[in-house]
């Protein structure tokens, strides 16, 4: 009879398993798809607050006609490791400044913007930015999520193991003996408590 009080807490504990990793898996895959989206957006937003940012500054030394300043400029807005690329033209389209980083840093989300002042046309800056920070953030939150559905099915094996030997122990001793009496062809009573 143990083996099948070994059977009956292993098929409950795998079926307790299964349900916790599909439940895990589900709603796992819907936080990443949630992070992921927050993500790219926060890019897209960042990307467009930079492209704002530098418009507003590069549009009086474009007015001016002062390129050393764009050039100064651009150059310290590049330092930022997550700049895949800046390029500054003027109103004829000549490039008044031009940064690519080298190695391959990965995908980039790109972004132009116009540069006005009024009514008036003065050039474009065209500004990329790697989205590697985005995919190093998803791969850890799947590695935090990953170990923490480990530690919770460790702890439900455990737990549900000790706790079916512990419930089942008297039941399962009672109907053995009672099974052994009734095989034996002298029938006890059964106690109910």
């Amino acid at each position: 009879m143990g083996s099948r009080r070994r059977a009956v807490s292993w098929n409950l504990t795998l079926a307790l398993v299964g349900t916790v990793i599909a439940v895990s898996l589900l709603a796992m895959t819907l936080q990443y798809l949630n992070v992921t989206r927050q993500n790219q957006r926060d890019l897209e937003s960042r990307a467009e607050g930079y492209g704002l940012f530098l418009s507003n500054v590069l549009t009086p030394p474009l007015w001016n006609f002062e390129l050393n300043t764009v050039r100064d400029i651009s150059r310290s807005f590049i330092q930022s490791e997550q700049v895949a690329g800046l390029r500054v033209s003027d109103f004829l389209g000549n490039t008044v400044f031009e940064f690519k980083r080298e190695g391959d840093g990965g995908p980039t989300i790109t972004r132009r913007d116009p540069l006005f002042r009024g009514d008036n046309y003065l050039g474009e800056i065209e500004l990329s930015l790697f989205t590697v920070a985005n995919r190093r953030l998803g791969r850890e939150f799947l590695l935090r999520s990953l170990t923490i559905i480990g530690f919770v099915l460790l702890s439900l094996v455990a737990m549900t193991g000790l706790l079916l030997r512990g419930f089942l122990r008297k039941p399962l001793a009672d109907i053995q003996r009672i099974a052994g009496a009734f095989a034996s062809g002298t029938p006890e009573p059964v106690d109910r408590n």
